[in-house]
């Protein structure tokens, strides 16, 4: 039997989702997100192959693809149309009452990853992170590569 382990996930947050309706009653702390890390009006597939061609090297190939309905914005940052995209804008009065999910300014963003963890001794762990990102918008396109080296102890 190959030891590899393959992953799929799919999430989907519709418009409105943990903002509710008013400003303070939204599903964050410090204007900071409790949950998933997409925000509402959102999607994400997630895809990774885990594999261990020795019993003590864990290698991982990840890719995350995300689609974002966000609000539409003035030129100066103010709220135009809100779709339900943002989790610190809940839904107004003035709002529309039927949004369908994935309106507004479509976002989208990719993310390839390859993970190394090397058990050197037992509970001593060497790890190496690669990573490309890339976040695509009407407004704006950006690009990163990280790479990331660790070593951790299990007490």
């Amino acid at each position: 039997m190959l030891p590899i382990d393959c992953e799929v996930q799919w999430v989907r947050i519709d418009p409105y989702v943990y903002s509710h309706r008013l400003i303070n009653n939204n599903y964050a702390n410090y204007r900071v997100s409790l949950v998933d890390p997409i925000q509402p009006n959102s999607d994400s597939y997630i895809f990774n192959i885990i594999y261990r061609p020795i019993y003590n090297l864990n290698l991982t190939f990840g890719f995350t693809f995300s689609r974002h309905g966000a609000n539409k914005l003035n030129d100066d940052g103010s709220l135009k149309v809100n779709y339900g995209g943002d989790i610190l804008v809940g839904h107004r009065s003035i709002d529309s009452e039927k949004i369908f999910f994935l309106e507004g300014d479509m976002e989208f963003y990719r993310k390839y990853e390859v993970t190394a963890i090397y058990e050197m001794q037992r509970n001593y762990y060497l790890t190496l992170i690669l990573d490309y990102d890339s976040f695509n918008s009407t407004d704006s396109n950006r690009k990163s590569v990280s790479c990331e080296l660790s070593i951790g102890i299990i007490l």
